[in-house]
């Protein structure tokens, strides 16, 4: 493998498991293998895909020959989701399975451990990306908090933020959105000298407050977390949501030094792995660092829970674009090519 080469710097797991119905692992490996230069290969010390059985697909993966680079490693058995069918079990193997990944990790050379689902594409020129986002951290770019960064996502949805979000600090950007989606739907409605609540009531007044009170809605189910991308100057924040754990970055060493491996293992029973990274940095009131856009995306077309959210069903097309730039086309086409 390339952990023999000077200057490998990043593990990858792929937590996979079998679905006999979508090949979204192929198109993940795919996906990360298509954007990787002949420069930047050498960053990489393995990839690695975990999984606790052996479907079609993987066999088909395994015969194309990616090694080194790429290996299948079957995951032991005290690391493997429970042989039942029920939330309960999926939710405990998710757990299992990303306290796995995190202790390859630490057994291996790389500074850096990027964790992903097996249903998560990654954006071109994402490695460039990563490391130049990397770096910016280090060399205190974003001050003295982000040199001490631990984990920066690499995906989030737009959706799934808190309610700090209506706290005043946000107001110069909840009032001026809203009053941007409030503009639009009084002129609309105005121009067609439409009245909807009584002949009386002015219906530019009437849909000015009501595209008001929406937009300003928008913008808390977006969040800052979200708008940093459109009135910030950064491509990285400390605003990384709770929700999603399909693609996260981890320092190898500061995630070992803290405690976090640990904190998996006493978590087993816990929610699913999601939650469990976030009440993680909760507990030591740490940022979750994130990238916006999004380097990544999810390709399933729910989450592993979607009551997460109060019953709203979590879809591909909420989710946010980011850097996005290849159709589903191209991940078929990089899969035939493989």
């Amino acid at each position: 493998s390339n952990e023999s080469v000077d200057g490998c710097v990043l593990y990858i797991a792929i937590n996979a498991v079998p679905n006999r119905t979508q090949h979204y692992l192929s198109q993940t490996l795919g996906s990360l293998l298509r954007s990787i230069s002949s420069e930047e290969v050498h960053e990489i010390c393995r990839i690695e895909i975990l999984t606790d059985s052996s479907w079609e697909e993987l066999q088909s993966i395994a015969q194309h020959r990616l090694e080194p680079l790429v290996e299948i490693v079957y995951n032991p058995e005290d690391r493997q989701t429970p042989n039942e069918t029920s939330q309960q079990s999926w939710q405990r193997g998710s757990v299992l399975h990303y306290l796995n990944a995190m202790e390859r990790c630490v057994q291996r050379r790389a500074e850096y451990c990027l964790i992903l689902d097996d249903d998560t594409l990654a954006s071109q020129h994402w490695l460039s990306e990563v490391l130049k986002n990397i770096r910016a951290l280090e060399q205190g770019d974003y001050g003295p908090e982000g040199m001490h960064w631990m984990i920066l996502k690499l995906f989030q949805p737009v959706w799934a933020n808190l309610r700090q979000n209506w706290h005043a600090e946000n107001l110069h950007l909840l009032l001026p959105l809203g009053l941007f989606g409030a503009i639009p739907c009084g002129l609309l409605t105005f121009c067609g000298r439409c009245r909807i609540v009584t002949p009386s009531t002015p219906s530019l007044l009437f849909w000015s407050i009501a595209g008001f009170v929406a937009a300003l809605y928008a913008c808390w189910v977006t969040g800052k977390a979200n708008l940093e991308w459109i009135v910030g100057d950064a491509s990285v924040h400390p605003h990384g949501t709770c929700h999603m754990a399909q693609a996260n970055l981890f320092h190898k060493a500061r995630a070992e030094a803290s405690g976090f491996l640990q904190h998996l293992l006493s978590h087993i029973d816990g929610p699913f792995i999601d939650l469990s990274i976030c009440d993680f940095f909760h507990r030591r009131n740490e940022s979750m660092w994130a990238t916006s856009p999004s380097l990544f995306q999810h390709a399933g077309l729910i989450t592993s829970l979607y009551t997460k959210l109060g019953n709203r069903r979590c879809r591909i097309r909420t989710f946010h674009d980011g850097v996005w730039r290849s159709s589903m086309a191209k991940h078929r086409k990089s899969v035939a090519r493989m």
